[in-house]
């Protein structure tokens, strides 16, 4: 195990209290909050030691656990309010990359991916640790990226492409199958927390890829369609209520009388710069034939509002007038 910078042991409450403050320092940029990532699994480097075993139930999570460093982590990682996976894994990068190997340039998520496929093999992660601070001819800025390292983990064996993800999400598959229903739901609940089956469950080729893009697509046909049962509802109701029918129809009322307000005012200051009309349709692109379209349209529509301030009610060729008007706006 590589010897870090955080050898000195510190208690519980000692741990709780310096990740508290770095807890509150997670909201930076990629490489600055993996500073505070280290600085994190630095103190539970000194609150455990270097070789704790974590590991999270793949049905039970962190609840529940037994062993004594078990639950002095599970309480360091609530006592500084930091998800206990979050935490885990922040511990295991920083235990096992000493602070001189820690590029500044280098993005955590860059460390984070090395040390997730070397397990067990420590010439290659040692290996990886000193390519990703050296400068990367593939990107412009010279920086390491989780892409580009991840082609070099697929050229060493170390990470594989999608057929590993095919083979490991059909295993996925075949395992919910042999579970009843809660514990099916349960056991993919915390599978999702893995970053192996999160990759197989992103990509659409693979089995719960596919299954996870099937769910998402008929969940959004499910919101649809209860969108459109309540907006047909509403409407049906609307038609049989007649507080509904009353309440629209002073609304309709009162913008009716606004628009023929606008109208009136708008003519009344518009007719006086006018100062004479084209002597032809033809001329000035056929101002005057459009003005006398309008103009019969609006008279149409004063009309038909007269004819119901005289009969009370709308009728007549109410529906002839709309479809002229409503159709010429269309095209």
């Amino acid at each position: 195990m590589a010897e870090t910078a955080t050898a000195n042991r510190i208690t519980l409450e000692e741990g709780i209290a310096r990740l508290r403050p770095l807890a509150e320092q997670e909201q930076e940029t990629d490489v600055r909050r993996g500073r505070v990532f280290f600085q994190q699994g630095d103190v539970v480097v000194q609150v455990l030691g270097p070789d704790a075993r974590l590991i999270a139930s793949e049905v039970g999570g962190w609840a529940g656990r037994t062993t004594d460093e078990e639950k002095r982590f599970v309480a360091l990682a609530a006592g500084a309010g930091i998800a206990p996976d979050a935490l885990a894994k922040r511990y295991d990068v920083a235990r096992a990359v000493p602070p001189e190997r820690r590029g500044r340039d280098v993005s955590w998520s860059v460390f984070l991916e090395v040390i997730a496929c070397t397990h067990g093999k420590p010439d290659e992660r040692a290996s990886l640790l000193e390519l990703v601070v050296t400068p990367n001819p593939e990107t412009v800025t010279g920086r390491w990226t989780v892409p580009s390292l991840r082609r070099v983990l697929v050229q060493r064996g170390l990470r594989s492409g999608t057929g590993s993800m095919l083979h490991r999400s059909e295993s996925i598959i075949s395992r919910l199958e042999v579970e009843d229903t809660p514990k099916k739901l349960e056991t993919l609940k915390h599978l999702l927390t893995d970053p192996a089956v999160l990759e197989a469950a992103t990509d659409a080729r693979t089995p719960v890829g596919g299954l996870l893009f099937g769910v998402a697509a008929e969940q959004r046909e499910q919101t649809a369609t209860r969108a459109r049962q309540q907006e047909a509802g509403a409407s049906a109701r609307f038609e049989h209520d007649p507080i509904d029918q009353a309440v629209r129809n002073a609304r309709a009322i009162t913008l009716l009388t606004s628009v023929l307000s606008d109208y009136a005012r708008g003519v009344a200051e518009l007719l006086p710069e006018i100062r004479a009309l084209p002597e032809t349709d033809r001329e000035s692109l056929g101002a005057r034939l459009f003005l006398r379209e309008a103009y019969a349209r609006a008279q149409g529509a004063t009309e038909q509002v007269g004819a119901v301030l005289t009969t009370g009610r709308v009728g007549g060729d109410v529906d002839e007038f709309l479809k002229s008007v409503l159709g010429e706006s269309r095209g």
